[in-house]
């Protein structure tokens, strides 16, 4: 009778401890939910560009005089077709159709690609479309 009695009192402690091990877990990890959530939403709160600044950004239309290093939107993945306008980002010269980047300018401030903010300098400093282009061999794209 005294083994049954210390058997019992022995589940008993480590159901206890084994409980408390449970509940210990999941409060750290409603926790870490918690401070997730306020870094993620103040990481991705919408920071996007004013429309008056992405209007500022020039645009080209694309012809068979106007070549450029890519043959994509690296937004929508769609190639590039003459008579299409695109809006050349200052300071990378990155190109993208203007409905992608207006559309991705609503929600962030940073160039698709390299991720070089718009916001750190301004729009008006824009790189000239006339000055020459090279591609990947060194040929002038103009």
């Amino acid at each position: 009778m005294n083994l049954i009695v210390n058997i019992m009192w022995i589940v008993l402690l480590c159901g206890l401890i084994a409980s408390f091990g449970v509940f210990q877990v999941m409060r750290y990890a409603i926790q870490r939910r918690r401070t997730s959530e306020v870094t993620t939403q103040t990481l991705e709160d919408p920071v996007g560009l004013e429309k008056s600044v992405v209007v500022q950004i020039s645009t080209r239309v694309l012809g068979s005089e106007v070549k450029i290093s890519v043959t994509e939107c690296t937004i929508c993945l769609e190639t590039f077709e003459d008579g299409e306008n695109v809006r050349v980002l200052p300071h990378c010269s990155h190109e993208f159709h203007v409905g992608c980047i207006d559309k991705w300018f609503e929600s962030h401030c940073s160039c698709p690609n390299c991720r070089n903010c718009l916001l750190e300098q301004p729009v008006d400093s824009v790189v000239a479309i006339s000055q020459p282009m090279l591609n990947i061999h060194g040929e002038h794209m103009v």
